[in-house]
Protein backbone atom coordinates (compact mmCIF):
# COMPACT_ATOMS: atom_id res chain seq x y z
CA UNK A 1 0.00 0.00 0.00
CA UNK A 2 0.88 3.67 -0.74
CA UNK A 3 -1.49 5.62 0.04
CA UNK A 4 -5.11 5.90 1.46
CA UNK A 5 -7.35 9.23 1.80
CA UNK A 6 -10.86 10.08 3.15
CA UNK A 7 -13.42 12.13 1.82
CA UNK A 8 -16.65 12.64 3.75
CA UNK A 9 -18.78 14.93 1.23
CA UNK A 10 -21.10 13.87 -0.55
CA UNK A 11 -20.78 9.88 0.44
CA UNK A 12 -18.07 8.59 2.60
CA UNK A 13 -14.94 7.13 0.58
CA UNK A 14 -11.48 5.94 1.13
CA UNK A 15 -8.94 6.06 -2.39
CA UNK A 16 -6.46 3.52 -1.49
CA UNK A 17 -3.36 3.49 -3.73
CA UNK A 18 -1.94 -0.19 -3.74
CA UNK A 19 1.49 -1.29 -5.18
CA UNK A 20 2.91 -4.94 -5.29
CA UNK A 21 6.35 -4.50 -4.69
CA UNK A 22 7.07 -8.54 -5.21
CA UNK A 23 8.72 -10.11 -8.19
CA UNK A 24 5.47 -12.15 -8.68
CA UNK A 25 1.83 -11.55 -9.12
CA UNK A 26 -0.76 -11.37 -6.78
CA UNK A 27 -3.91 -13.19 -7.61
CA UNK A 28 -7.58 -13.67 -6.06
CA UNK A 29 -6.96 -10.56 -3.07
CA UNK A 30 -9.47 -9.30 -0.53
CA UNK A 31 -9.24 -6.25 0.33
CA UNK A 32 -10.61 -4.36 3.68
CA UNK A 33 -10.57 -0.74 5.09
CA UNK A 34 -11.22 -0.38 8.67
CA UNK A 35 -12.46 3.56 9.59
CA UNK A 36 -11.03 4.20 13.62
CA UNK A 37 -12.08 6.28 16.01
CA UNK A 38 -9.63 7.99 18.61
CA UNK A 39 -10.78 5.25 21.17
CA UNK A 40 -9.59 2.55 18.76
CA UNK A 41 -13.09 1.34 17.90
CA UNK A 42 -14.47 0.83 14.86
CA UNK A 43 -17.06 2.03 13.18
CA UNK A 44 -17.18 1.69 9.55
CA UNK A 45 -15.63 -1.58 7.35
CA UNK A 46 -15.74 -2.29 3.59
CA UNK A 47 -14.37 -4.71 1.56
CA UNK A 48 -13.70 -5.44 -2.52
CA UNK A 49 -11.25 -7.87 -4.50
CA UNK A 50 -8.90 -7.90 -7.40
CA UNK A 51 -8.08 -10.79 -9.82
CA UNK A 52 -4.69 -9.80 -10.42
CA UNK A 53 -2.13 -7.31 -9.25
CA UNK A 54 1.34 -8.11 -11.32
CA UNK A 55 4.32 -7.79 -10.14
CA UNK A 56 5.61 -3.67 -10.06
CA UNK A 57 1.66 -2.84 -10.57
CA UNK A 58 -0.06 0.14 -8.91
CA UNK A 59 -3.36 0.30 -8.74
CA UNK A 60 -6.19 2.77 -7.00
CA UNK A 61 -9.81 1.70 -5.42
CA UNK A 62 -12.23 3.26 -3.98
CA UNK A 63 -14.18 2.08 -0.82
CA UNK A 64 -17.57 3.61 -0.58
CA UNK A 65 -20.87 3.58 2.00
CA UNK A 66 -23.52 5.30 -0.33
CA UNK A 67 -26.37 6.93 1.99
CA UNK A 68 -24.37 7.39 4.77
CA UNK A 69 -22.98 10.11 6.95
CA UNK A 70 -20.03 9.29 9.14
CA UNK A 71 -17.49 11.43 11.39
CA UNK A 72 -13.91 12.02 9.92
CA UNK A 73 -11.64 8.58 10.88
CA UNK A 74 -8.81 8.99 13.30
CA UNK A 75 -7.43 6.10 11.48
CA UNK A 76 -7.50 4.16 8.51
CA UNK A 77 -6.46 0.35 8.40
CA UNK A 78 -6.29 -1.35 5.29
CA UNK A 79 -5.65 -5.29 5.46
CA UNK A 80 -5.53 -7.89 2.56
CA UNK A 81 -5.67 -11.62 2.33
CA UNK A 82 -5.47 -14.07 -0.90
CA UNK A 83 -8.37 -15.99 -1.35
CA UNK A 84 -7.86 -19.22 -1.21
CA UNK A 85 -8.59 -20.44 -5.13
Amino acid sequence: MQSKNYEGDPMPLVHATLRNKSLFSEKMLEIFVLLMREDGNIYAASRTTLDVLVSGETREIVFTWPGASFETPNNILLLYRRIPE
